[in-house]
């Protein structure tokens, strides 16, 4: 008796294959209960007695007999007749006249059905059919036979049917079928998946008189069971009992296996102790179906411990009882256990087969052990034993797991010279390891290699190719394999449009997406929680917010979400500016009894400490590790960001010291936080020894590591320091981007050295980086402050030349430098080639002041304002100080005037430009016609004739920004 202790734990289904596309492996209890719907062992074969003549009368007398047909039945009793010989013997004897009796015919078929040449079977028995020779009850069985073994090997539709039509033939020729032959066909349909068919074949049966024995029943049920269809089966198994057809050890074996995969433990439990009840021992294969059931829910040691209870009940584990427990230790990762399993075996000369070699090859494959597995592979083949498909591979897929593709296609070559097909998922593993290393021109040609074999790619093919260019940004590629596979009516599946719409979603093609949402639905595949959180975060990434709260009000509908949904929108609305919003979705989350995940509590604090709420993100950090989940590297990298972000170095300090303390190891974002921090607060020695520590630990920097250092050195004039540093980040492996390129640029032309400069920023183009607006004007700025003008208009024709479109801002900095070089006409040429802006019409202005051309400065105000582009603060200070340097008072307090008029706000420059025209001047003249909204009321009389004494003090006002005493000021000598 087994105790009921050991199936306390049971739980959950069993699957009676595993269909890994990356293994081929077949579950090894599956093996076991092939052999329940394979009764040949309990069956006679036709070759037996059962199909020897059973009556003297279908033997021909011995006087009717020729010479060749005595020969034939000799050789057929005493087993000496070959296939060859008896085709031969059929080729003679069907052109005798005349014909030989269907008793010789009868004997040549059995001995060809004998040697499982069952095609050959059927072919003979249709050249006898059109010359007229009729069969008998004999020859139909064993033709029944035969497409019913054929449906099995080749799984094809005509062979049940033509065997189906051969059971009426036999009815029809008064040759009723026995028990036997209608257990073949019900277990040929059983096998063939068409259960309903067996089931109805069984009911037949017992229309036409012939009682069904346990065996029929057993093999309906096994059936009935595989389908899950459980109702059914209790159904079936009260009607054996009530016809005193007792159950056997077949039966409960199949019923409990049909209850462990439709998940009904507790049903699975009770038919194995009614089964004892009943005296019906369990055998080995009972429970190796029990112990795979375990290993599938991952209760291994359970498991385990079932192999010695079979060893207790005296009964001997086979070897589908050892490899089901090798490929469970395997899938929990315990696979030096599989593997002293495997060596016991050996060592006690039990049997191992491919499916032993192959469940610890795959667990070494899981656990990455390659060189482990590559050596098992060929010790297989040192012992003899022929790899499988399915052998193969498993090594392919371990080796593509590990980027070891060139080696994974050797094996598919030596695969392919051994004379063993490959099939789908052989090349499936090939494609999806080419794909996930970008190799999408091999992993085609391998597609198409399929097709030429005749092999038709299915939807695992086609969403790894798809997947793959999506990887990529290829879409278009992508798009079109999905219209391929819709054209050779490849049904996608529901993770071919995941990939699809989370590509769309990547590159903010979100209405793309939600037409495949769409189409998913038409074409009946139901979205997933997968598919709206893809959507969902790509309307958030977006920063589409309100579909993303039209799409999640209706997940919300459906009941469809999760946590994740959660973190997606709280992320979402921290992108978007939304705090409030964020804080109030996580609090919803409890309301919908979804407790918050460590990446749920991981976004909110990232977002506060980005708005630096960094005393909300520190009482969340303890509300988070009350709840009893522990921070991560992630969490701590918030906090100390939102510290030193908000100026908090010392407190981020002492978090960094507290995560190490606490056993969490820091990363180079850890770091970089660190280094960025007393990078902003100038303390460089720290910033070093920050980094000298972080190589300590081994902890390698990464691009923005080295970014922020050449940053700090460059805006300490440590240009040397600045270049090695990036010298060393390329050694180091890291490519220099944009940003590396654009501050090293940056503080080569601070310095004036704008060739090392201009080396850099055609470096930068080589690598195919794009520079920005403020790259090309700190180059165009550099040649300008050195005076190389001509250097800077090549450069503005070089850019062109190499397809870069200068800016606006580009072309005024040159025009800027040609006035500060004094090169007039050229500046006005530039000018009038532009599309101005006010910055352009400003800089003209200046330099046309500043040259002394007024009249031409106050005629391109007027245009200024004619093509729409109002004069600012700059644009009056510029001209009235050009008219107060030429003493042109009452012009310069024109301009005064208009500025007043437009509401352009003066600043401390209008108020020094005033001031100058103070001290040069009639005081009280200028103080009458100042504008009064350059002064406070009250400003416009009084005795002012020692301002001219206080402007020193006036200016000191201007210089330290003070307005308001400058006013008073002002006011005071006024009044």
């Amino acid at each position: 008796m087994v105790p009921r202790t050991a199936f306390s734990s049971f739980s959950s289904s069993l699957c009676c294959r595993q269909a890994s596309a990356h293994t081929g492996t077949l579950c090894l209890c599956c093996r076991s209960l092939s052999s329940f719907s394979n009764y040949t062992s309990g069956l006679h074969l036709p070759d037996s007695k059962t199909v020897e003549c059973s009556s003297n009368s279908d033997i021909p007398h011995e006087g009717t007999q020729s010479q060749l047909e005595i020969m034939v039945a000799d050789l057929y009793r005493t087993r000496k007749m070959s296939s060859d010989d008896a085709l031969s013997f059929f080729n003679r004897m069907i052109d005798l006249k005349p014909t030989p009796s269907v008793y010789s015919f009868s004997l040549l078929l059995r001995a060809i059905y004998r040697s499982k040449h069952y095609k050959t079977v059927i072919s003979l028995y249709k050249r006898m059919g059109a010359i007229g020779i009729s069969p008998d009850r004999h020859m139909l069985t064993i033709l029944l036979h035969c497409y019913c073994y054929l449906n099995w090997g080749l799984c094809m539709e005509d062979r049940i049917a033509e065997a189906t039509n051969l059971l009426e033939v036999m009815v029809k020729l008064g040759y009723p079928p026995d028990v036997i032959t209608y257990g073949f066909l019900i277990n040929g349909l059983c096998r063939a998946g068409k259960t309903s068919a067996a089931f109805s074949l069984l009911r037949e049966m017992e229309k036409r008189g012939c009682r069904p024995n346990v065996v029929a029943y057993n093999m309906v049920i096994d059936g009935l069971c595989k389908e899950g269809s459980m109702d059914e089966v209790l159904k079936l198994l009260e009607e054996m009992i009530q016809k005193n057809i007792s159950p056997d050890v077949t039966t409960y074996s199949s019923l409990i296996h049909g209850f462990c995969i439709s998940n009904q433990w507790k049903e699975a439990i009770r038919f194995f102790y009614e089964m004892m009840d009943r005296g019906i021992p369990p055998n080995v294969i009972t429970y190796n179906i029990l112990m795979c059931a375990l290993c599938k829910e991952r209760k291994v040691k359970e498991a385990h411990g079932l192999l010695f209870v079979i060893i207790r009940r005296g009964e001997e584990p086979n070897i589908d009882s050892y490899n089901t427990l090798m490929e469970g230790y395997c899938s929990i990762g315990k696979v030096d256990v599989a593997e002293k399993l495997f060596h016991f075996r050996v060592t006690k000369g039990l049997e191992v087969d491919v499916f032993s070699y192959n469940a610890l090859i795959n667990g070494y494959c899981r656990s990455r052990r390659m060189d482990e597995a590559v050596n098992l592979f060929e010790e297989m083949h040192h012992k003899g034993l022929k790899p499988s498909p399915a052998n193969y591979t498993t090594l392919m897929h371990g080796l593509c797991q590990v980027g070891k593709v060139e080696a994974a296609q050797a094996l598919f070559n030596e695969m392919k010279d051994k004379g063993i097909s490959p099939d789908v998922i052989t090349y499936n593993c090939i494609i999806n390891g080419l794909c996930d290393l970008g190799l999408l021109k091999e992993a085609t040609e391998y597609m198409n290699d399929m097709v030429d074999r005749r092999i038709s790619p299915n939807a695992i093919t086609y969403s790894s190719v798809i997947h793959g260019y999506c990887n990529l940004g290829q879409w278009q590629e992508a798009s079109r394999l999905f219209g391929q596979m819709m054209d050779q009516r490849i049904q996608p599946d529901i993770v071919i449009f995941n990939i699809l719409m989370n590509a769309l979603c990547k590159y903010g093609k979100t209405k793309d997406a939600r037409r495949f949402l769409d189409m998913m639905i038409q074409r009946g595949n139901q979205p997933d929680i997968i598919t709206y959180n893809t959507l969902l975060s790509g309307y958030c990434l977006a920063g589409q917010m309100d579909d993303a709260l039209k799409l999640f009000d209706s997940m919300e509908a459906k009941g469809l979400y999760d946590s994740i949904s959660y973190t997606v929108l709280i992320n979402g609305n921290f992108k978007s500016g939304k705090i409030d919003e964020a804080i109030r979705i996580f609090e919803k989350m409890s309301y919908k009894g979804l407790k918050p995940t460590i990446d749920t509590y991981n976004t909110l604090l990232g977002g506060l400490c980005q708005f630096r709420k960094v005393e909300a993100a520190q009482n969340l950090f303890t509300e988070m590790v009350e709840q009893g989940i522990s921070p991560n590297v992630v969490t701590y990298n918030s906090i100390i960001y939102g510290l030193y972000n908000s100026g908090m170095l010392e407190e981020a300090t002492r978090v960094f010291d507290e995560m190490v303390h606490g056993g969490i190891t820091p990363n180079v974002i850890t770091y970089n936080h660190l280094i960025q921090g007393f990078c902003n607060s100038g303390q460089l020695k720290e910033m070093i020894r920050c980094f000298y520590e972080m190589m300590e630990r081994r902890i390698s920097p990464n691009i923005m590591t080295f970014n922020i250092l050449i940053d700090a050195s460059c805006k300490e004039g440590k240009i040397r320091e600045a270049h090695a540093l990036f010298v060393q980040m390329i050694h180091r492996g890291e490519e220099p981007n944009r940003t590396s390129y654009e501050i090293l640029i940056g503080g080569y032309t601070s310095i004036g050295q704008v060739d090392d400069a201009l080396k850099l920023f055609h470096y930068m183009l080589a690598d195919g980086l794009i520079p920005d607006d403020l790259t090309c004007n700190m180059l165009i700025n550099g040649h300008c402050k050195t005076k190389r003008i001509d250097e800077a208009l090549r450069f503005i024709q070089e850019m062109h030349n190499k397809g870069l479109k200068p800016t606006i801002s580009s072309y005024n900095t040159l025009l800027n430098g040609l006035w500060e070089s004094g090169q007039v006409e050229a500046a006005k040429t530039l000018f009038n080639d532009m599309a101005p802006d006010v910055v352009t019409f400003n800089t003209m202005i200046n330099g046309l002041c500043k040259g002394g051309f007024l009249q031409e400065a106050t005629e391109l105000f007027s245009q200024m304002e004619e093509k729409g582009y109002l004069p600012n603060t700059v644009t009056f200070n510029t001209i009235i100080h050009g008219f107060c340097l030429k003493n042109e008072m009452h012009s310069a307090m024109k301009f005064l005037h208009k500025m007043a008029e437009r509401n352009v706000p003066p600043d401390t420059c209008t108020l020094s430009i005033i001031v100058d025209l103070l001290s040069k001047v009639q005081y009280q003249e200028i103080m009458e016609s100042l504008p009064k909204t350059f002064l406070p009321e009250d400003e416009q009389e009084g005795d002012i004739m020692n301002i001219s004494s206080l402007i020193p003090s006036i200016k000191g006002h201007l210089t330290s920004g003070d307005l308001g005493k400058l006013y008073n000021k002002l006011k005071k000598f006024i009044e």
